[in-house]
């Protein structure tokens, strides 16, 4: 049984206030994101966690750790009310929205996807390393 990364893999090496906000975003994620499952049959806060793992390998960002715990926190039949209550700040909130919104692009059979993926990387380049870490992972 796959089990989510252990919170202590991402907190280790953080400054304490940092350790902290990541502590908080961890626990609401692992609250609300447990129960909803994807198609693999995985828990979404388990694969939030792996995604997060595998950004922290290549570079320990707190933010878009943060970020990656709840990337499919808008998959929850109550998502938008609990990004709106997610310990994240509105940046990150922001940063979560758009990761949701390039989940379902097929760019190699549609066009207007590949530009808004490339208008999305352009405006923010934080998403493509986040979404590099989930292809990778």
């Amino acid at each position: 049984m796959i089990k989510a990364v252990p919170l202590q893999y991402f907190t280790r090496k953080l400054p304490q206030k940092e350790a902290l906000a990541f502590t908080l975003v961890y626990r609401f994620g692992k609250q609300h994101l447990e129960e909803v499952l994807r198609r693999t049959g995985v828990n979404y806060f388990i694969h939030g966690s792996e995604v997060a793992k595998t950004l922290f390998e290549i570079n320990p960002d707190a933010t878009l750790g943060r970020v990656l715990i709840l990337h499919d926190l808008l998959v929850h039949p109550n998502g938008k009310k609990l990004l709106a209550q997610a310990p994240l700040s509105n940046e990150e909130k922001s940063l979560v929205s758009s990761m949701y919104a390039l989940r379902r692009l097929h760019i190699d059979q549609n066009t207007q996807d590949l530009d808004y993926m490339i208008g999305e990387f352009s405006a923010d380049t934080r998403l493509l390393i986040m979404r590099m870490a989930h292809r990778l992972n």
